[in-house]
């Protein structure tokens, strides 16, 4: 959801999975019958909501393999998605570094086996290069992402 096109921030995400066939935009909708669908800002300004949906890049229910996915959107300016796979249980590691070399953001975890999806907000990253990289005990997969204005 977000507000007005002024500011273009995302309020919150909501994920759901398909529990039959169908796709989820044209089963869900915002409509002002009961409520009026608005958002308000910090300063009580008012501003219209909007839904965007995003497809998930999972092909599996369960990976048989590790996957990293490239994030998405790539490049970006605000946030992006970065989404892995686990056939198995265990230790992750998640590490950015800019292109210099530099590690910017380090995340570790126990997590079972499935999919998986870390954000990564721009107000963590400066603009530019970035590599990013899924570790496990049994590999090590790397991507590259931009961070635009």
């Amino acid at each position: 959801t977000k507000l007005s096109n002024r500011s273009r921030q995302r309020l919150f995400r909501l994920r759901f999975q398909a529990i039959r066939k169908g796709r989820l935009k044209d089963a869900l909708s915002l409509s002002s019958n009961m409520i009026k669908a608005e958002a308000y800002d910090s300063h009580g300004n008012v501003g219209p909501i909007e839904l965007t949906f995003e497809d998930s890049v999972f092909r599996e229910a369960l990976p048989t393999t590790i996957k990293l996915y490239q994030n998405r959107p790539n490049p970006f300016n605000q946030a992006t998605t970065i989404e892995f796979g686990l056939p198995y249980a265990g230790t992750v590691t998640l590490i950015v570094w800019n292109a210099s070399g530099e590690e910017i953001r380090r995340m570790n975890g126990q997590l079972e086996r499935g999919n998986h999806t870390f954000f990564l907000e721009r107000d963590q990253l400066p603009r530019g290069i970035y590599y990013y990289q899924l570790k496990t005990e049994q590999a090590a997969i790397t991507k590259k992402m931009v961070v635009a204005d």
